[in-house]
This record gives C-alpha cells, structure tokens and sequence, in this order.
C-alpha cells in the first residue's frame, strides 16, 4: 500500500509518492522539505507517519489518497523501478496527476530520480496523447560528464557518492523550493480567476535604495574588489530574489581582463558561498562595440541574444527556447557571470536595445536567483581623455537603463579600489593619469565616509595624494 505525504508549502499541498521499496529515500526527502517548510514560514507539516495526518488502524487509506491526489498542487515522485512496477503507484497515483496537471495549469509534477532508468517508461495517455515525466524536468540536476564535455542535466541519487547524498537531497529540495517560488501563490491564484498576475514591482518587495556609485578615472582595478565583496555579502544576507546588476566605468585593459581575471579565482564564489563550484563564464557581446558583425534590430533581438549567452554560460547543451534555458538556469547550483562591456564609442541607439533586452530578461524571470546565482556586470568603459571624475558619456545615456536595473536588483554596486604603494608607483608611471592622479585621490577622499578616519581605504588615498604631490 503506498503512502502519501501531503504538507502545507507557500499555500500549496505537496503530495510525495513513493513505493515502500523507497521508504528510506520518502524519510530523507521529508526531513529536507520540513526545514524548506519552516524557512517558508509554514505553520504545519503533514505526513502520513507521524502528525496529524497519520494514517491510523481503520482508515479508509485509498479514499485518503484518492483525496489528496485531488487536492494537491505540488507532485514529487520518487522514481525508481519499483515505483513503475506498482500498479498502484503507476495507474492510481501517477495517472491521476499527470492528468491534472495536463488540464490545470498551476499542478506541477517534479519527478526524482532515485536512480538510472528510462523516463519514458513513466507515461500515461490523457484524452488519447502521451503524456511523459521525460518531458519534464526532473530531479537532482547537476553537473554529469558527457562526450562533448561536463554539462547540466539529470544526476539520479544513486550516481552521487556516499559523503554527498545528504547534499544531494539538499540539492533536490533546493531545486523544489527553486520551482515553487518561480510559481508565485499570488500569481497562480489570479491565473485561475482570469486576473493578470500583479506587476513585479508588487510581487517582489523591493530592496534598499542604493545610490548608484561611480567611481573616479583609475587606471589599476585589479584589487578593487574587498569593497565590492562587502557589498556582496550585505546582498547575500538578503537572499538572492533578483539577478545581481554590477555597473562599473573604466577602460578595457584595466578593467575587463582584471576583473574577469579576479572572477574566475572564485573570489566572488566563495564570498557568496559557493567555493566549491567556481563561476561560469559567459560575455554578452551586443554591447562589446564597435563590431560590424553584431547588429541589433530590436530589443526582442537583444533578449534573444542575452539568452543565448546565458545558455553559453550553462555549458555545451543546446538548448532551443527560452523556457528551456530558463529551467536550465533554475536547477543549477552553479553561479554565472555574464560580461557586458560598453566602449565610450557605442552606437547609443544599439546599446539601448541592447539594455531594453537584457533588462527586460532579468524583469521577466524574478525567480532566476532562488537558488543559482546570476551577476550581470556592465562595464562602461571611457574614452581616454576622459577627464577625472566626469561621468562617461555613455553612462550618462543610460541613466534611465541603469535606473531600471535598480528596481529589478534594487542596487547597482560600484567599487572603491584596495592597492599598496607598488600599485600607486605603477599609476604615477601611467602617461594617461600622471597629470590627473592627485585630483583622482581628491574626488575619491571627499566619497569616502568621514567617521572612518583610520580606514585603511583613506589612508592609501591620502599617501597616494601626498605621494604624487611630492614626486
């Protein structure tokens, strides 16, 4: 006789359905969801085992199933051999689901792989189609080996090594909690009552207002990123509900190998906590002018493009829509960086469609840093010339862009640089700033706070200033 689990999660009844073949695996899964529950702020948690909703001598089991197969919202099935080979498990429990949830929108069906096996064969037919868990995104997702290279896809529990199959687990309801957000209770109710979901402004509470900080002209930025880390945790301990927008002015030999460079050591990893998956790598390079061979005819072709650079950042797999991209990056754990550099030179007509797509990515998937991390940084770089502390003339044109970007993180991070005196000899022996250095440190003393007199950050500024004067 299989038993359901059925429990309360962001307004929604989860039912787990498993063979008693896989009873250790349901217990491992249940442990990992009661603390999902509690983090959700869930007043109660129902199990057929212990609660008030134990099954007890006497009751009408297959009517209580029956129950809860009606009135879930939220299927986790436990897949494995055992499970299809139950008539039971295969004709009541997995039918009755894939049902509704070919006829209601807002049931979701999230199958785990307990170990190898063919999804197909976990099929039932609604109103005479097909309807599969292959064409679905199951679970735990991780990195697996393939001919062309490492990429995302389906790592089944028993693959994961034994010292890690408490993570997997871990990884499993991470991914859970992942898709349960991306649906919104809110949204989902007014979706069965024919209502438009609430604008994202409304459905998100926003973050703190952050003035955008723009740093003076620098030539060296290779160490500017202790402040940034700062910034880094602050965001961290606020949960990652939206895709992290850097913005940054420089120029391109100081800035995008170094800060790219600095990147992939894991710096920006391990601050966030993930040390032990590093950060992949993607560049969208609508807005790495001037380049001929890049045009955009509209935002829609810019959004395209973003998304293709998104799936470059996944890894190899081709993946064809933008939903699938999108689902990709929701089941990692892996944490992307997506390089956006802007040339003073910049068409400004192409870097605003190249904005109105990137942006409008970001505004349309809220849910993309659940639980994978996304940080877009954009560089704009400036002209040579450029004198000490003006602002760019391009960053200037994408006031209004860098604005949105705001509400959809609710901060654009600039950065203040950390560097020793090699690093200060290196700058005075720099012809682009030797007559502008001093006047560089004058505009980044009167930005730095005035109750951190012993700052280490001030005392640099202050010795380069001096220095320079001196030399």
């Amino acid at each position: 006789m299989p038993m359901p689990k059925t429990r309360q999660v962001a307004g929604r009844r989860i039912f787990i359905s498993y063979c008693h073949a896989d009873y250790a695996d349901a217990l491992n899964l249940h442990m990992e969801l009661e603390a999902m529950c509690r983090r959700l702020g869930d007043t109660a948690v129902f199990l057929d085992s212990r609660g008030d909703s134990q099954l007890m001598a006497g009751d009408r089991w297959k009517e209580r199933i029956a129950e809860a197969l009606d009135t879930a919202d939220v299927f986790l099935v436990l897949m494995s051999t055992p499970f299809i080979a139950s008539e039971f498990c295969r004709d009541v429990e997995l039918r009755r689901m894939l049902e509704r949830s070919t006829r209601e929108h807002r049931v979701r069906v999230i199958g785990i792989a307990l170990h190898q096996l063919n999804l197909a064969n976990f099929f039932v037919d609604v109103d005479g189609v097909r309807v599969s868990l292959e064409d679905r995104q199951c679970l735990p997702q991780d990195q697996v080996d393939t001919a062309i290279g490492p990429r995302l896809g389906l790592k089944p529990i028993s693959l994961w090594p034994d010292s890690r199959k408490r993570d997997a687990w871990h990884v499993v309801v991470a991914q859970i909690e992942t898709a349960l957000c991306a649906d919104g209770t809110p949204a989902s109710a007014a979706a069965a009552q024919g209502e438009a979901p609430a604008a994202l402004a409304a459905a998100v509470p926003a973050g703190p207002a952050l003035a955008t900080s723009w740093l003076p002209y620098l030539c060296n930025r290779s160490d500017q990123f202790d402040a940034l880390l700062v910034r880094l945790g602050e965001w961290q301990g606020r949960g990652f509900r939206r895709p992290l927008v850097a913005v940054t002015e420089g120029r391109p030999e100081d800035c995008l190998a170094k800060w790219v460079e600095r990147m992939r050591l894991k710096e920006i990893a391990r601050c966030l906590g993930f040390d032990h998956t590093g950060l992949s790598f993607g560049h969208f390079k609508p807005l790495a002018w001037p380049s001929k061979a890049v045009r955009l005819s509209s935002p829609a072709d810019a959004r395209q493009r973003f998304v293709r650079a998104l799936a470059t950042a996944l890894g190899p797999r081709p993946l064809a829509t933008e939903s699938e991209i999108r689902d990709a990056f929701l089941y990692r754990a892996q944490p992307t960086l997506l390089w956006v550099d802007c040339l003073e030179v910049s068409d400004a007509g192409q870097a605003g469609l190249a904005f109105d797509g990137l942006l409008g990515v970001l505004a349309d998937w809220p849910d993309l840093n659940q639980h994978a991390l996304l940080v877009v940084a954009i560089n704009v770089v400036r002209a040579a010339g450029t004198a000490a502390g003006e602002r760019s003339r391009l960053a200037q044109m994408f006031d209004a862009a860098i604005a949105a970007a705001v509400q959809v993180e609710g901060a654009v991070l600039g950065s203040l640089p950390e560097l020793d005196e090699l690093a200060i000899y290196d700058w005075s022996m720099h012809d682009d700033v030797q007559g502008k250095l001093a006047e560089d440190m004058e505009v980044l003393l009167s930005r730095l706070p005035q109750d951190r007199a012993t700052w280490s950050m001030r005392t640099f500024a202050e010795k380069a200033r001096d220095w320079i004067r001196a030399a």
